[in-house]
């Protein structure tokens, strides 16, 4: 789970029983995707393939440079929640809660060692 404070004032306590699950039409910051990219252990180039955009295109969104229009936006998030990622608002945060496996987790890293272990386990 990764969450980011709505206002520069400390949160005090943040109570994730009051986080909901972001609606469909709520704008999604870049900078929400790249956590959801990080969390789920996918590069860009995973995510421009499967929401079939351009690499400079999911660049520059997540650095802020960019806006992409609504139906580009929506692609990125479809792609990035079929992979497990879920997007959350609260009254003073918003953020991303990632649903994996242990064995999905093994097989999107890069760590042979994680995927040898992943198996092992499942036995």
């Amino acid at each position: 789970m990764k969450l980011f404070y709505q206002s520069a004032e400390e949160p005090g306590d943040l109570q994730p029983d009051r986080m909901q699950p972001m609606s469909a039409d709520a704008q999604l910051p870049g900078y929400l995707c790249q956590a959801a990219r990080s969390l789920l252990g996918v590069s860009q180039a995973w995510l421009w393939s499967k929401a079939d955009v351009s690499r400079k295109t999911i660049n520059d969104y997540e650095n802020g440079f960019l806006e992409p229009q609504s139906p580009i936006v929506g692609r990125i998030r479809s792609a990035l929640e079929k992979a497990g990622a879920q997007f959350v608002l609260g009254e003073k945060a918003i953020g991303v809660i990632v649903h994996q496996s242990l064995a999905d987790a093994a097989a999107a890293s890069r760590s042979t060692r994680r995927q040898e272990a992943s198996v092992n386990h499942n036995r």
